[in-house]
């Protein structure tokens, strides 16, 4: 992989250099070993960013041009998203769950609203083959984000619960209004994941076997 991206930029083909870094960020795009990240792809991760800095960031480049001519800006896309797709898997390792989430959330894989399932099954075949066979992955880790949220909130409340016993009609008043926020918050998560497991079921195992079965686990136990 190193030496052909070296040889596709020396010879000026940088829709091959983009091909060959998002094979690369793909299949390593959540390589971590009991939380220490693969050095492989750490490396690909910096030449990603590194590419996008000199030829992708700067306005209309040439690179960019490059990749019109040859139609394939699709390349270009994958690798923006598989960029973010790293970035939400460095926070998600971290423990970071609501910011990993919030990345995810933001890059629109994944159904807001029921309306938005059919958009999102056509969305992901319409992804390049590299970016649809990590999606498994995302979408077991987008899940545990939705199901360590859940508990969190769940711990709040159950604290929250503790002190509305003990303390003043004040501080009462502010606990009750505490717990109506946790439970708006928890059943939001809840109908998230809802939405995440019925978009797994329409994608007809594209996602690997056992995908539609741990996230459908994690769904059940967010009550």
């Amino acid at each position: 992989g190193t030496d052909a991206a070296e040889l596709y930029a020396m010879a000026g083909e940088y829709g091959r250099v983009i091909e060959v870094v998002n094979k690369e960020l793909a299949v390593r795009v959540d390589s971590f070993k009991n939380g220490v990240e693969d050095p492989q792809r750490n490396y690909w991760k910096i030449a990603a960013y590194n590419f996008a800095e000199k030829h992708l960031n700067q306005g209309r480049t040439h690179v960019i041009e490059r990749l019109e001519r040859e139609d394939n800006l699709k390349a270009g896309s994958t690798f923006q998203l598989l960029m973010n797709l790293t970035a939400f898997f460095d926070k998600f390792m971290e423990g970071k769950f609501g910011e990993s989430w919030t990345v995810l959330d933001s890059l629109g894989l994944l159904p807001r609203t029921a309306g938005e399932v059919s958009n999102c099954v056509d969305n992901f075949f319409a992804l390049d083959k590299v970016a649809r066979d990590c999606m498994g992955r995302v979408v077991v880790a987008g899940m545990e984000c939705l199901f360590n949220l859940h508990a969190s909130l769940k711990q709040d409340k159950s604290q929250a619960a503790g002190l509305t016993q003990q303390g003043t009609a004040g501080g009462q008043s502010l606990a009750q209004q505490a717990n109506i926020d946790h439970d708006k918050a928890m059943r939001d998560i809840r109908d998230r994941g809802r939405l995440i497991v019925t978009f797994a079921g329409l994608l007809h195992g594209s996602l690997g076997g056992e995908v539609p079965k741990l996230i459908a686990r994690m769904e059940a136990y967010m009550m």
